[in-house]
């Protein structure tokens, strides 16, 4: 089958089908809080495990996340 045909074809059965989940905006900072925790605990274990590029990449995620929870 040509790959032409393959993009005009309906993508069926995927998880794109599912609706999509509206969040009010407590529901959408729980979220941020979440990843930021994870964020941080991530970073906390990088640091204990000896690989401080892998944490100061997540601390970096983490300080973003922290300007969406003070605002």
């Amino acid at each position: 089958m040509p790959l032409t045909e393959v993009d005009d074809k309906p993508v069926v059965g995927r998880s794109a089908d599912v609706a999509r989940r509206e969040l009010d905006d407590q529901q959408l900072m729980a979220v941020v809080r979440a990843e930021y925790q994870e964020c941080v605990q991530a970073a906390a274990l990088y640091e204990r495990l000896g690989r401080p590029g892998d944490a100061a990449a997540v601390q970096a995620e983490a300080t973003i996340l922290m300007q969406y929870l003070v605002a």
